[in-house]
């Protein structure tokens, strides 16, 4: 008998067990259904964004007048990019060899690429010690040839110099440059956790345009936009009127990326990348604002995706930009596209050469496009390349 109470009590603890067992089985086999619904919904999301991208595309195709005719690389090394007014003559930035680490981190220095020679030269030497001793980067040439607009690193911060690099812009201050005379002079005075980013000239060369990082708040800082008057005051440039924009934020709002690119053709309006509407830095899309009535024009629409550096051509009529529309399933890769000025006729101009196309910029003439093609994570591998254009 009590062999048999205890085969019974075995028999209670075994049914116990194996119930609970079951339970946990049923649950897990549960939450599997639910993960394996929710996979299947965001492959449908996205499987419907690309089919209505490809859409848009198809309605937006390309126009005769911009074929391609070709793409080539034109400088191994290069970065941040602006084409001088002179149309032989590109400035960028580049890793400065001659510079070695400064604090266990590359510097960045600037330089100018002369097509007819095909030979490229530095526009800041190393040991200049009126020049910011870090990185230098992200140039802008004047309207008229004769300045130079630059980031320049603080000398004396102490935090990630990663933060610094001239596309990430911590830690920056604006600097600018005489071509003649290659005197140099600073431009701003930010807090040293404060920086700065993408400078631009209007088409009269009497403003200029950058991000402003005021904040370290959220992931990559609170950002605002800032519009200046450029003078000159007894040989010395200066900026005055300094007006900060932060178009389509809400009240209070303080942890957004805003990206400046350009100016319109007529100087009223500025072109930027934001991502006030869903606030991830990787989502964000392209917009114009105009400086006199204000409105706020959303030129993408791309959802999930990454639209940035977008230029006006010379004549204002087209904006280039890079897009991950087609590149969803790519982690580290963008393409370069064109549309109209107003947003319209969205159409593919280059696939991606491998890796990230980022800061590019049109010919005086407006029959070539240059651009930054990042092959790396962390950005210190680029190459520029040159798209010539048909018509």
């Amino acid at each position: 008998m009590e062999e048999y109470r205890d085969n019974n009590r075995d028999s209670g603890v075994n049914s116990k067990s194996d119930s609970a067992f079951f339970e946990r089985h049923s649950r897990l086999r549960k939450f599997l259904k639910i993960m394996l619904i929710l996979g299947i919904v965001v492959l449908c999301l996205n499987h419907a964004s690309f089919l209505r991208y490809r859409s848009i595309l198809r309605k937006g195709e390309q126009p005769e007048a911009y074929d391609v005719i070709s793409l080539e690389l034109i400088i191994e090394g290069g970065g941040r990019l602006a084409w001088s007014p002179d149309p032989d003559i590109i400035f960028y930035d580049k890793i400065d060899e001659e510079a070695g680490l400064l604090r266990d981190h590359h510097v960045y220095n600037i330089y100018k690429y002369n097509f007819s020679s095909d030979s490229s030269s530095k526009v800041i030497p190393t040991d200049d010690s009126s020049a910011p001793p870090g990185n230098k980067g992200q140039p802008a040439v004047s309207p008229n040839g004769e300045w130079l607009i630059f980031q320049g690193e603080y000398e004396n911060h102490e935090a990630s110099r990663y933060w610094s690099d001239p596309g990430r812009g911590k830690h920056n201050n604006l600097w600018v440059m005489n071509l003649s005379s290659s005197e140099i002079f600073q431009l701003t005075d930010y807090d040293i956790d404060q920086g700065v980013l993408h400078p631009h000239f209007n088409p009269t060369g009497d403003k200029i345009v950058f991000s402003h990082l005021y904040s370290d708040k959220g992931w990559t800082g609170s950002w605002q936009i800032h519009v200046a008057d450029f003078y000159i005051d007894e040989g010395v440039p200066k900026l005055d009127n300094i007006t900060s924009l932060k178009p389509g934020a809400e009240e209070g709002e303080d942890t957004i990326f805003y990206e400046t690119h350009d100016f319109s053709a007529d100087g009223s309006k500025i072109l930027f990348t934001s991502d006030f509407k869903i606030g991830a830095m990787g989502l964000s899309e392209i917009y114009t604002y105009d400086l006199y009535t204000e409105e706020l024009v959303q030129l993408t629409n791309s959802w999930e995706c990454m639209d940035e550096h977008a230029n006006f051509s010379p004549d204002g009529e087209k904006i280039v930009w890079m897009s991950k529309m087609q590149q969803q399933w790519s982690p580290y890769k963008t393409d370069l596209f064109l549309m109209d000025k107003d947003g319209n006729n969205k159409t593919l101009l280059v696939k991606s050469p491998g890796g990230v196309i980022a800061d590019n910029d049109w010919s005086p003439d407006g029959t070539k496009i240059a651009f930054t093609n990042l092959n790396n994570y962390q950005n210190t591998e680029h190459d520029i390349y040159l798209v010539t254009l048909k018509g």
